[in-house]
């Protein structure tokens, strides 16, 4: 029988696996749902909590940088400023939230693919009815891009399918089996057929390209690993093929088509929707350095832009209109200054065990959090948390077993010690 406080977790973890989700409740992209739950869940697990490593210290960081950024904002209050406290409050909340869930209870499996096939079928779903997505919150694209699924925007839906792929991979410690290996490979698949993102598509290609290079680096060849290189080659090559007959009209294939005549460096600058998002993390971070580290507020970004960008003598030209830094470290960097770079360091190394794949992980976690990742995107933390949690002996047990159930025994036996 599940007990009341496991319920709320798992209510936690539905929440914070359908961010965007808002049952017509209002018209936000980011939904307060998953921190709302998370706070519950916290809140019933009682005032002896085991929490992550330095996370006192990382709450405090952050919310010492927030108050000095709202202070130095052009206006403080309105919705800028509450968007900006429940963006933060979530960061913490889901950290903190899923990490107590893992330790207590172990990888929520059955959530975790059930919703996750759910996102595919609404997917689906979409491509006879577009307007069925917007049954679930706000829904934006055009006849060139994907489908949307339970995100508004079909980036979003690729972002939410390689986190929950990279969620599986860890739980199953980068060893999935049948089911949870044909799910991930939909994943992929829905990323390039159904959502269409070329950022998605650029996520998996830098997954792919680190974790062969990490197997490079520890590769001893026996037939097994030559025939699995050579599946591996044939998927590509049906992949890229597939590619070129459904995407024909897409703008994968136009950006697919201007990189074979231009430079990675022409394309970053002729490509409007790249160089915009280029811009987001380069001035971001330049700003950040321009203002001394010091938090920069959370309303200034436009000005600050206009201040650095001449330096780069009309490079970025398709300027952003919003204050809303669209890239999850940029933001961060910009906004809290080194109290922001502090706590992601601590957070980091919470999440590092020593370990070769660990540190190949982390990188590629670092450079996908500099693109358009929203700050208040649950995954991204929940991630940490369980990267955090793997030092955890009540962890080892939960994380992967039989039939994916708790040991029972020594969780008992944790949970009356903590």
């Amino acid at each position: 029988m599940i007990s009341f406080r496991k319920s709320l977790g798992l209510l936690f973890c539905i929440l914070a696996l359908m961010p965007w989700v808002s049952m017509g409740t209002n018209n936000l992209d980011s939904q307060p749902w998953p921190t709302l739950g998370g706070i519950i869940f916290i809140a019933s697990c009682g005032l002896k909590l085991k929490t992550p490593p330095h996370l006192l210290i990382v709450v405090a960081l952050i919310s010492f940088g927030f108050v000095i950024s709202a202070l130095v904002s052009d206006q403080l209050g309105g919705f800028i400023f509450a968007r900006a406290v429940m963006t933060y409050l979530s960061i913490i909340v889901s950290y903190m939230a899923f990490y107590l869930f893992i330790i207590r209870y172990g990888f929520p499996w059955r959530i975790v693919i059930f919703i996750n096939i759910f996102w595919i079928a609404i997917g689906v779903a979409e491509l006879l009815n577009p307007e069925i997505s917007e049954m679930f919150g706000q829904r934006r694209t055009t006849l060139d891009r994907g489908v949307t699924s339970l995100a508004p925007e079909p980036t979003y839906f690729a972002i939410y399918l390689f986190f929950s792929s990279w969620l599986m991979l860890f739980a199953a410690h980068y060893k999935p089996k049948g089911g949870v290996s044909a799910l991930i490979l939909l994943n992929i698949t829905a990323i390039l057929f159904l959502a269409k993102s070329t950022m998605g598509v650029l996520f998996v290609i830098i997954a792919v390209f680190a974790l062969a290079a990490y197997k490079a680096s520890r590769f001893r060849p026996n037939q097994r690993d030559l025939l699995i290189i050579g599946t591996c080659a044939i998927a590509f090559y049906v992949f890229a093929a597939a590619g070129d007959f459904f995407l024909e009209e897409s703008r994968i294939a136009r950006i697919s088509s201007t990189f074979a005549d231009l430079s990675i460096l022409d394309v970053m600058q002729v490509d409007a929707s790249i160089n915009q998002r280029l811009e987001a993390v380069v001035l971001s971070l330049h700003g950040a350095l321009y203002h001394n580290l010091i938090p920069a507020g959370l309303d200034t970004f436009l000005v600050t832009r206009d201040r650095v960008v001449d330096q780069y003598n009309g490079f970025f030209w398709y300027l952003t209109e919003s204050n809303k830094i669209m890239s999850w470290i940029g933001a961060m960097v910009y906004e809290l200054g080194v109290f922001g770079i502090a706590a992601l360091s601590l957070m980091f190394s919470a999440a590092f065990d020593k370990t070769v794949r660990s540190f190949w992980g982390l990188c590629v976690l670092f450079i996908l959090l500099l693109s358009a990742i929203p700050l208040s995107f649950p995954l991204v933390p929940m991630l940490l948390a369980m990267m955090t949690a793997q030092h955890s002996v009540a962890f080892k047990a939960p994380l992967v077993r039989k039939a994916h159930h708790v040991d029972a025994q020594r969780l008992r036996g944790y949970q009356r010690s903590g």
